[in-house]
């Protein structure tokens, strides 16, 4: 994560200047340039509308009219919704239905991410309106705006009325449908973001949902394999999320099978008690806790010692990598090679400070050069890696939401970075 800097904010052209004043005097007619592509923004032209609005109220220059930019901006977009949704189906011909629905997705994503309270408030509380809506515009894969009304709610609900509208996502996810993989992870989100209270803990009810998905998805028929990859993958997520012991996540995991069990009344035998190995004890003959798979002495191997790389390596390969036009195979292993040696000495040592910081370091420019699938899995790997050795560091936690999005994973991507807004 960086700090913010705009080197042109001395400059009055700054975009973010003149979008700024544009919304102050005429916030419909500069919302609407905005979220349509007219106008210039210099360097910030490919910049999504959200993220530029969201850095445009963060520039130190509206800092003591942040507020009145922000209530423009709400009563602008709300404004901008209801206009849309009176348009005739001549007229929505005449546009493009596409383009349509990509106008309002990219407003809806300007919602979720930013702090307007009078359009989300507006949004929440006609929800099923908006629901029939949003359900008839998506496109698999591509345009779903019931998906980021979802996130919208997700992001902006005030109390515990959309905790069955969660659960449900995550039911109707089991069914494998052609937007299986999304309702699962806006369900998932959607629990995460429900408002803290003192009895209740975000985790739980997450894996409830996960327990419910994986018993009804088996039951319906899904695949095994990909059930099984779906909710293996959550589960090592929701570790990382919520940094707890062990004899937290046994009992958390131990309670969401037997309220899966009691759901049921007994109806089912199949849960996904078996696919828990790498988070559920066991004990053996004697009583001894252990898990399966685990090593011992933090993963160091009897016998084998290991040297912490040298600085000046890494130094070298990043140098390359902000030299290199592409990254080659060469340039590739030889990244891959120091990064896992830190790992390794991390491993055998239990000192992780320097394969944590290596690992930002070179991943985020690694992440530059559209790495190919399987080098994403590779990096992916080390981000978690990182961020269970100091889930604390937020330079980790967007370096993993960055890898998340370039897998094609926005909704969880963007779940992560609220978290460290």
């Amino acid at each position: 994560m960086t700090a913010f800097i705009d080197e042109t904010s001395r400059d009055s052209a700054s975009p973010f200047i003149v979008w700024g004043n544009a919304l102050l005097g005429d916030p419909p007619a500069a919302l609407s340039d905005i979220l349509s592509g007219r106008g210039a923004r210099g360097a910030q032209q490919r910049a999504e509308p959200e993220d530029f609005l969201a850095d445009l109220l963060a520039h130190p220059t509206w800092r003591d009219c942040r507020a009145q930019l922000t209530e423009g901006l709400d009563a602008a977009l709300l404004d901008l919704f209801k206009a849309w949704f009176e348009w005739s189906p001549a007229r929505i011909s005449r546009f493009g239905v596409r383009a349509y629905a990509t106008r309002i997705s990219d407003a809806l994503r300007v919602a979720a991410r930013l702090p307007l309270k009078g359009t989300a408030r507006d949004l929440i509380s006609n929800q099923a309106t908006w629901d029939n809506r949003f359900r008839g515009l998506r496109w698999p894969g591509d345009i779903d705006l019931l998906r980021q009304f979802n996130l919208l709610l997700a992001q902006h609900q005030t109390d515990t009325r959309f905790v069955s509208r969660w659960f449900a996502a995550c039911d109707e996810a089991a069914w494998g449908s052609p937007y299986w993989q999304s309702s699962l992870s806006t369900g998932l989100i959607g629990l995460r973001k429900l408002p803290a209270t003192a009895d209740t803990e975000p985790e739980r009810r997450v894996a409830a949902a996960l327990a419910r998905f994986a018993a009804l998805a088996l039951g319906r028929g899904m695949s095994a394999h990909l059930a099984e990859t779906a909710f293996r993958r959550r589960v090592a997520a929701l570790k990382v999320l919520y940094p707890r012991h062990d004899g937290h996540w046994q009992d958390v995991w131990d309670r969401a099978l037997e309220e899966l069990v009691e759901r049921t009344a007994g109806r089912t035998h199949v849960t996904p008690a078996n696919w828990l190995d790498h988070v559920l004890v066991r004990r053996d003959a004697n009583g001894v806790r252990s898990r399966r798979g685990t090593r011992q002495s933090n993963g160091a191997v009897a016998g084998r010692a290991y040297a912490l790389p040298d600085a000046e390596r890494r130094k070298q390969i990043a140098r390359a990598l902000d030299r290199a036009g592409f990254l080659n195979q060469d340039l590739w292993e030889r990244t891959r090679q120091l990064i896992q040696a830190h790992w390794a000495y991390a491993s055998g040592s239990g000192e992780s400070y320097y394969a944590v910081r290596t690992t930002h370091n070179l991943c985020d420019r690694l992440l530059r050069f559209g790495p190919t699938q399987q080098r994403l899995s590779e990096i992916h790997v080390w981000t978690l890696q990182a961020i269970e050795a100091e889930s604390e560091n937020s330079y980790v936690w967007d370096l993993w939401a960055k890898v998340l999005s370039a897998l094609g994973r926005d909704d969880v991507s963007l779940s992560i970075r609220w978290g460290i807004m």
